[in-house]
């Protein structure tokens, strides 16, 4: 890798981590069944900065356009989901995120030892589904 691949990778990691800390969540998705999955989002009325964002961090998708109230220009919005994808994110910009930032992903990526092969996990339950303590 020559200095300027390195530069391009520095300034991109800046650049995401930038747009995540301002615009970007967290949360973790249930379903009526007990099962949850990771998912990161940002919300935007520019297009764009997603695109390039999603072309950056190798994963996830972008929604939209969603109508708001009247004068009000669309928002879109990329959401990726899966502890692996979370977890290269946060492995890429960690040094680049505020304490607060950091905390919110740590604490969503502690979850890591309930997730199976699909990234999806059953609070206190085991693989085959039986509850634990």
């Amino acid at each position: 890798m020559n200095i300027e691949t390195r530069h391009e990778s520095r300034r991109g990691c800046g650049w995401i981590a930038g747009l995540y800390e301002g615009e970007g969540s967290i949360t973790t998705n249930h379903n009526g069944n007990g099962w949850a999955e990771l998912q990161m989002s940002i919300t935007s009325v520019d297009l764009e900065p997603l695109k390039w964002f999603r072309s950056i961090v190798g994963f996830g998708k972008i929604y939209g356009p969603y109508s708001r109230q009247s004068g009000r220009k669309p928002q879109f919005q990329w959401r990726g989901h899966g502890f692996e994808n979370v977890k290269r994110f946060y492995d890429l910009t960690s040094s680049l995120l505020s304490k607060r930032r950091n905390d919110q992903l740590r604490t969503a990526l502690a979850a890591k030892p309930r997730y199976d092969k699909t990234t999806h996990y059953r609070p206190n339950r085991d693989m085959k589904g039986r509850f634990t303590k």
